[in-house]
């Protein structure tokens, strides 16, 4: 990958750009999104795929490539809260 990002940034950020649009207030997407796009990125995923948002909400900034398109305000947020998606609950 090489982009120096962490892995919750780089889902973070293909996300946002697969929904974002000029004007939104806010991005919904499902969980599922979360397994989509690691792997599409070859990324491994948390054991606990809430700790994904928890991190932006609580521990760490957006990155500045959604910082710099949407206003500190933007509200990400879940459609659906499913504890196991397809089988997925947490390992490989």
């Amino acid at each position: 990958m090489g982009t120096g990002k962490n892995r919750y940034s780089q889902l973070i950020e293909a996300i946002f750009n697969q929904y974002y649009e000029n004007g939104k207030e806010a991005i919904q997407f499902e969980r599922t999104d979360l397994v989509t796009q690691a792997k599409a990125l070859n990324i491994k995923l948390p054991k606990n795929l809430g700790d994904i948002l928890y991190s932006f909400r609580y521990r760490t900034p957006l990155p500045e490539s959604i910082t710099s398109k949407a206003h500190f305000h933007l509200l990400i947020q879940r459609l659906k809260t499913l504890p196991s998606i397809n089988g997925y609950n947490g390992h490989p």
